[in-house]
């Protein structure tokens, strides 16, 4: 449906507002009930401007801080929502929207913008709790939850209700179920739901997740519940034993604690509880020496008027929309006339002034890079920063700094426009995306970037956010440095990770350190033997027409001697930490022991940011729901836990502060008691999502075939072949930048599926990135089958002909000896180099038996990388391209030296060498076009197998299953055997290999002193982190330094948990075989 002149002029001033950096002026909006009122003559002085926001009870908020001592709680719920208004009119959780309702917003005539809130997915399979505040938000909005899209959501949840009366899951999904129908007044089975809220409570009376003692959050959330049935038999006595347990766990500060530690969310959701049950919660027997649970929650109040989750903590989403909710309802019980008497506020001081940098990034070069001492907003520290001379700004709206200005890319469709945002101890601030220049205040440490940025003709943003990180941190002489580099863009729901076609779009970066000028491989440079002092460096990105991919980034890496007289090797601005993740099946993940942390940024989620390990979060970092691609569990409690030391804080992990040598675990816990890693059996994944084009590629690839494939010869090897492929999207074909994207994604990508796949089903298969897609059709299947797919290493006994060539890895499909009734399709994905004829490239499948390629009909679709074809059953398959001959003759000439476009004399020159004539001889190969992938950690496996051939050990013998985690179908399965046999490794333990695990040089060193077959060193050697490593390992770790096949670190360290890259592995093999 097209959208209305009116609604784009809104979208519009929108965009004006967040992106352009405008001041509003005299700007009157009476329908939305406040007015907002600067003058031009005032902008120098915007920092002292206090904004008047008068609301339909003509209460004026103001952005100064209201001391919580002398401030009623009616006073503190406007000072909260004036929080909101000024500072996050986008609401994006359901709770935000019925905390504000409560507290008296009317959004029918308020200005609050609303596109975010229910932003994420609800189907049939969500649990009852995202239904639930889905439910409670409309209804706040004066919506109908019965007619939500079309939808009946009130029906859709009553349905969950189970035989037992819950509503599945954890008890929670049952609280919030009964709240939300009660609200709507829907009729379900109100007896059987009360009846099993009561059957869950502990013998203290107290309702929790899981485990045997009660929890004063859930405990809260369940008085909420039953308050509405306290005419049902046993309600009025399971209310009574609940309110007397929260007596008994309440703490001397009058607050409460949840998960280890006090914190702001535990009193709220207490306060909301008991006020839904009628208690006086000024009544002494709720009061410690005079305070009173109000009290406790409002010590939790901030200068800027949102809440903090825990006493050390900074703003937490969750935290403030859960004590405004329970301020609300005080305001409605009659408690808003009563003054905390404990909270943390005071009187407001001066503002202070403000050491900032300021960055101004052109199109083409940095115009400005200057620190500044100010006091006021981003637009004074500009003005600061480059003179008022230089800034054109009618209206507060940027035109034009040091004379250049955005321009018009017409036929791009492309607009370029001055834009800033905020970096804040390290992040990207959010909230700058919120307010125009002259309106955010920076605070003392900011970094202010104005840059000329892009969208399109739909206002989308072509200009992303650059996330730098340095490993390590605190580099010394001699270390190799290495700059990962990712990118972020801001939508109306936050940052947000790139989709893979925006990624492929940006390609590689141009690092330049000192004067030279580096490519990034995969977002990463990697700088060897780095030199005492100061590297500057700069991170470009530019589109191919003329403006940044991704706004440039300029920092500086601190390089030490390393000497400070054998003391803390850290700076007084650093501490070192030890960081474990331990996940699903107790795999690790993780494990080093120097981490190092910048003070200001000493908490456990920086400690696991500082790993380099995936991981998701919600409610601005506060929660933690997925690390290394192993998401919560939302029917029950499962999910990841932290430990520091042997306790376990239970807070966010953004506000634990961590000292000195502490040691964290992240660990997958089974369900909501545990206290340590384990449980969680990995299950087979759910149907991943395929990108638009490429459903489209594929769609358009599989017409084709149907044609095809009535004519098709079936059966015929690579090298009869004389055929060719269809090709399609020829006038579409991908750019170099979006190969050489593409290519670095496929290269990081390792795709391991298990998916299972229902009767009569269409289903797609596919891994997170979409590189290897597998769409089943209907009644192809007459059983359940879970589908695997493994990508293997090449296998010099998988043989190809001299014809043809790799375009893609080697796929494993399995069950074995699947076949199917009628074709299903399978597409890969792979960069097509320049020089290919697409008509030579062709999908095949690998004839174990006769040890032959064999050509499966074909469609390339250049526009997407994209190679489909016909499958009838399961085995190995892989993209081939047929040479030219002047490609063979080519490649013989240049037989005589191996070299990889990735490993160069720049960032490897300690591996050069060693991996041409490794690869000259076969030993090792390539990725795919030319490329090492010099970075890739290995594996367990890959390195056992590696072992193997290169000392010739016989491996024909078939396996003996000795590892409970190696099957016998195992690419790697006869090695392993092989590499057992004759001793060079016996597994993490007795069954089990761990073929997956990332190697370490502990573990490889083990494994190469096993075939040096010697005692014990000839030179004993000294190194500082021998306590890390093992007794048993030691004297093989100090063996293979005396054989110099190993070197310890600059430091005299050896770094045993530290993990092997595909280059180390290179020059570790070449040194073995000069022995």
């Amino acid at each position: 449906m097209k959208r209305s002149l009116a609604f784009k002029y809104i979208a519009f001033t929108l965009m004006l507002l967040i992106l352009f950096n405008v001041q509003v002026f005299a700007v009157d909006n009476t329908d939305a009930g406040y007015s907002i009122d600067n003058t031009s003559d005032t902008m120098s002085t915007v920092s002292e401007t206090v904004y008047g926001v008068e609301d339909d009870n003509n209460f004026t908020y103001s952005i100064s801080t209201m001391s919580t001592a002398t401030s009623t709680v009616s006073e503190i719920v406007y000072q909260v929502k004036a929080y909101y208004k000024n500072n996050k009119p986008t609401l994006d959780n359901w709770e935000e929207i019925v905390s504000l309702k409560l507290a008296g917003e009317d959004f029918k005539a308020s200005s609050w913008d609303l596109t975010s809130w229910d932003q994420n997915s609800l189907d049939t399979d969500s649990p009852a709790t995202a239904y639930a505040g889905r439910i409670l938000a409309l209804i706040a909005l004066g919506e109908a939850p019965s007619n939500y899209h079309g939808r009946n959501l009130l029906q859709e949840l009553t349905i969950k209700q189970q035989q037992n009366g819950s509503f599945g899951g954890s008890i929670n999904n049952t609280v919030w179920a009964i709240i939300a129908l009660d609200e709507a007044g829907v009729s379900y089975n109100k007896e059987k739901a009360v009846e099993y809220l009561m059957s869950q409570k502990k013998s203290d009376g107290g309702f929790a997740l899981s485990g045997t003692s009660g929890d004063p959050d859930i405990t809260g959330e369940a008085l909420l519940a039953l308050s509405k049935h306290r005419d049902k038999a046993g309600v009025s006595n399971v209310i009574h034993g609940a309110i007397e347990f929260l007596k008994n766990v309440q703490l001397e500060s009058a607050g409460f604690t949840s998960w280890g530690s006090e914190n702001s969310q535990s009193s709220a959701r207490v306060i909301t509880g008991l006020l839904a049950v009628g208690e006086n919660i000024l009544d002494v027997e709720w009061q410690k020496e005079g305070k009173t649970i109000i009290d406790a929650l409002a010590a939790y109040l901030l200068p800027n008027n949102s809440f903090k989750f825990s006493s050390s903590g900074n703003t937490n989403a969750m935290a403030t929309r859960q004590a405004l909710r329970a301020l609300a309802e005080l305001e409605h019980a009659g408690y808003g006339d009563y003054k905390p008497g404990s909270g943390s506020g005071g009187t407001p001081s001066e503002p202070e002034k403000a050491t900032v940098r300021v960055r101004v990034e052109g199109l083409e070069s940095s115009l400005a890079d200057e620190t500044v001492i100010i006091e006021g907003t981003a637009f004074d520290a500009l003005i600061e920063a480059v003179g008022s001379e230089n800034v054109v700004a009618p209206g507060g709206l940027i035109n034009s700094i040091k004379g250049e200005s955005g321009q018009s890319i017409e036929d791009e469709g492309i607009s370029t426009y001055w834009m800033y945002y905020v970096i804040r101890d390290g992040e990207i601030e959010q909230e700058s995306f919120n307010q125009g220049a002259s309106n955010y205040h920076v605070e003392n440490g900011d970094v202010i970037v104005f840059y000329i940025g892009a969208l399109d003709d739909s206002w989308n943003s072509k200009t992303y956010f650059p996330v730098v990180t340095v490993s390590p941190a605190s580099p010394t002489v001699g270390q190799s440095v290495t700059i990962n580099i990712s990118e972020k863009k801001y939508t109306w729901s936050g940052l947000q990770d790139l989709t893979s076609e925006e990624r492929a779009v940006i390609g590689d970066y141009t690092v330049k350190i000192g004067e030279i000028e580096h490519k990034s491989h995969g977002g990463q440079v990697t700088i060897p033997n780095v030199a005492e002092g100061t590297l500057q460096y700069t991170i470009r990105n530019q589109s191919d027409v003329g403006y940044p991919n991704v706004v440039t980034y300029k920092e500086s890496i601190n390089v030490s001697s390393g000497s400070n007289g054998g003391g803390d090797p850290t700076s007084p601005d650093e501490i070192e930490v030890s960081v474990e993740i331990i996940g699903k099946n107790n795999q690790t993940h993780f494990s080093r022991s120097q981490i190092t942390l910048p003070k200001n940024k000493a908490n456990v989620f920086e400690a696991l940011k500082a790993t380099g390990v995936s991981y998701k979060t919600r409610d601005n970092n506060s929660y933690v729901y997925e690390i290394a691609g192993e998401r919560e569990d939302l029917t029950g409690t499962a999910g990841w836990k932290y430990k520091v030391g042997s306790s376990i804080p239970g807070g966010p992990a953004i506000d634990y502060t961590l000292k000195d040598g502490d040691s964290i675990l992240w660990f997958w816990a089974g369900d909501y008691t545990s206290t340590s890693p384990g449980g969680g059996a990995i299950s087979p994944q759910e149907e991943q999502a395929v990108m638009k084009e490429i459903q489209e590629s594929i769609a358009d690839a599989i017409k084709k075939l149907e044609e095809a494939f009535k004519s098709f010869v079936k059966g015929v090897a690579a090298e009869e072949f004389e055929g060719s492929s269809i090709v399609i999207g020829k006038d579409n074909s991908m750019t170099e930048s979006q190969k050489k994207a593409l290519q670095s994604l496929l290269e990081e990508n390792i795709v391991s599926i298990q998916q299972k796949v229902e009767i009569g089903k269409e289903s797609i298969v596919t891994d997170l990135q979409n590189e290897v897609i597998l769409k089943i059709v209907k009644d192809v299947l007459n059983k359940e089958v879970e589908i695997t797919i493994e990508e293997l290493e090449m296998d010099e006994n998988i043989l190809l002909p001299e014809t043809h060539e790799f375009l893609s890895s080697i796929y494993e499909f399995g069950p074995k000896g699947t076949v199917f009734n009628k074709p299903v399709y399978l597409s890969i994905r792979t960069a097509i180099p320049d020089g290919v004829n697409h008509e030579d490239i062709l999908l095949a499948w690998y004839n174990e038996e006769k040890g032959q390629w064999v050509i499966l009909p074909t469609v390339v679709d250049s526009s997407t990388g994209t190679v489909t074809g016909s499958v009838e059953h399961f085995t190995k398959f892989s993209v081939l391209v047929r040479k030219s001959p002047a490609e063979e003759l080519q490649e013989e000439e240049a037989s005589i030296q191996i070299q990889f476009e990735d490993v160069d004399e720049v960032n490897y020159p300690w591996a050069v060498k060693e991996i041409s004539d490794l690869a000259e001889k076969g030993i090792i190969k390539g990725v795919g076009n030319n490329r090492f992938a010099p970075a890739r950690e290995v594996n367990r496996a890959e390195f056992a197998t590696l072992l193997v051939k290169v000392l010739d050990i016989d491996y024909t013998k078939e396996y003996q299953g000795r590892f409970q985690d190696v099957s016998e179908e195992d690419w790697y399965a006869v090695y392993v055997e092989a590499a057992a046999e004759m001793g060079i490794i016996t597994g993490l333990t007795e069954h089990s290999f761990a073929p997956y695990d990332k190697l370490t040089r502990k573990q490889a060193a083990v494994m190469i002193a096993k075939i040096l077959e010697e005692k014990e060193a000839i030179t004993p050697i000294e190194l500082k982190d021998a306590s890390e490593i093992s007794p048993w390992a030691l004297d093989k770790v100090v063996q293979v330094m005396d054989h110099d096949i190993f070197k310890g670190f600059p430091d005299e360290t050896f770094g045993p948990k530290e993990y092997v890259t595909r280059a180390q592995s290179a020059v570790l093999i070449h040194k073995l075989l000069m022995e």
